[in-house]
């Protein structure tokens, strides 16, 4: 007779990462094989595929991340049945807390297709993409609609 895992990690979840800038949403997909597992993370921060340990109802990783500045982030994260809560360690800026629950397949959103406007490219704060220059100007900008004088 077959016994389900006591852990039950494997699925889709949404979490919630609060962090001194606000609140964080990520996608996290794990896929468990015994002691190990593998899966991927989508969010502000990028889409970073991740691979770690499991010890009893308790996942923990290590990645790496280069937005918005490049830093080491470790995770630890308690599953209990449907809910998952633990923290990110994100270097020198200490532990977020964070919280989340189980969501269905269908419901887990499509990585964004590369373009000018992704979630990695939209201020938080403003809700507005950011804006990039990409030249360097030794005079001021023509302003359209104005005469020159």
């Amino acid at each position: 007779m077959r016994t389900e895992n006591p852990l039950s990690a494997a699925g889709n979840w949404k979490v919630t990462l609060s962090t001194p800038v606000g609140p964080q949403v990520i996608q996290l997909r794990i896929a468990l094989d015994g002691a190990r597992f593998s899966g991927r993370i989508d969010g502000p921060m990028g889409s970073h595929d991740i691979a770690g340990e499991v010890g009893g109802n308790t996942l923990a990783w290590v990645m790496q991340v280069n937005k918005p500045v490049p830093v080491k982030v470790s995770f630890s994260v308690t599953v209990d049945g449907d809910s998952l809560s633990g923290y990110a360690k994100a270097g020198i800026f200490g532990k977020a807390p964070l919280h989340g629950e189980r969501i269905a397949a269908d419901t887990v959103a499509a990585p964004a297709e590369a373009g000018p406007v992704t979630a990695d490219s939209v201020d938080p704060q403003f809700n507005e993409p950011y804006i990039e220059i990409e030249e360097e100007r030794t005079e001021p900008a023509p302003q359209i609609g104005r005469a020159h004088v």
